[in-house]
């Protein structure tokens, strides 16, 4: 608890004397928050693409495989 109570002690000064600089590392804060939330959309976006592709791909080889499951488990040939 002492601990916080220093911390809040050393910033009473810092805002009476520069509320605008606070503003300002609040802003670029933000600023970077949306830089790295707007990468992480796209980095996303990217992501779901190549699933939704690999699923695709998974599933034209099970459409495809079927038929010659088929034909092994009645005994005939593939051809």
């Amino acid at each position: 608890m002492a601990f916080y109570d220093e911390m809040a002690a050393l910033a009473r000064p810092k805002d009476r004397r520069c509320p605008s600089a606070r503003v300002k590392a609040q802003q670029h804060s933000d600023s970077e928050l949306a830089i790295i939330a707007n990468n992480e959309e796209g980095r996303l976006g990217k992501q779901t693409l190549a699933v939704n592709t690999c699923i695709s791909a998974l599933q034209q080889q099970v459409e495809t495989l079927r038929p010659v499951e088929s034909t092994a488990k009645s005994g005939r040939s593939p051809t």
